[in-house]
């Protein structure tokens, strides 16, 4: 590998396990600092064992590995255990340890624009929206998941709803939390969304690919209070491993 000499820091290496990933910005984030790689892979062993052979200091993850990536690391974080989801994983002198930023992120983010108890609707329950429905309610919030299966049992304060019910809802909650994957829209009851007539609310959203902003109605989008992107997410989402990184590296 040849060391880029734009790097703050050269010696190190990070790198992104998931599938697909072509797409991913994950790099530009990091650009400033290291040399980032995308590790593409069908298998999440694969790309596992590619981060154990090679001199990478840490790794991300995203879907679908998450679950995979907690369960290979040996030792995980208060929120990747809750969860049992890790988005990244950092070589320690003990082993391998799995964090989960989305909660870290999400923790961030609402403590900025939230400051105050309030109602928040979480659409979708996979590894992001466990992440920000966990971090909202360990915050103080009154949350509401609303999920196309209704099975899960939070381990932390939460009301579950199905998709319609949300659709009943969504008006009083003051903030809606969008964790459901891009292809979702293609679900009956969550195509209904983008139509959905917000008004004077937060809208933060873990998807950048095909945001939720691009599907609404006008009106909608001059009515919501404010509209935080998948971008502003994924930065967030990235902050503990630069800090990490900064803290561990830069000599003062």
């Amino acid at each position: 590998m040849n060391a880029n000499p734009g790097y703050r820091f050269p010696h190190l290496r990070l790198g992104l396990i998931g599938y697909p990933i072509a797409h991913s910005q994950s790099p530009a984030l990091f650009q400033a600092y290291c040399p980032y790689d995308l590790i593409e892979t069908p298998t999440f062993e694969a790309g596992f064992q590619q981060f154990l052979a090679s001199d990478y200091y840490a790794v991300n993850v995203t879907a679908p590995f998450k679950a995979a990536a907690y369960h290979h690391a040996d030792f995980a974080d208060d929120a990747a255990s809750l969860f049992q989801a890790a988005n990244l994983l950092i070589k320690e002198k003990e082993g391998i340890k799995a964090y989960n930023t989305d909660y870290i992120a999400v923790r961030t983010l609402l403590q900025q624009h939230l400051p105050n108890p309030c109602t928040i609707l979480v659409l979708g329950y996979g590894g992001a929206g466990k992440a920000a429905a966990a971090a909202a309610s360990h915050l103080g919030h009154r949350v509401w998941i609303a999920n196309r299966t209704t099975q899960h049992i939070p381990p932390f304060p939460a009301e579950l709803l199905s998709l319609s019910e949300a659709a009943q809802r969504y008006p009083l909650a003051d903030c809606i939390i969008q964790a459901l994957p891009t292809q979702a829209y293609t679900h009956p009851e969550v195509a209904s969304i983008p139509q959905w007539k917000f008004s004077n609310q937060l809208i933060l959203e873990a998807n950048y690919a095909d945001p939720l902003l691009d599907h609404l109605a006008t009106e909608a989008k001059e009515n919501a209070l404010r509209y935080l992107g998948g971008r502003l997410w994924l930065s967030a989402q990235a902050q503990p491993l630069i800090d990490r990184i900064l803290q561990e590296n830069t000599v003062y």
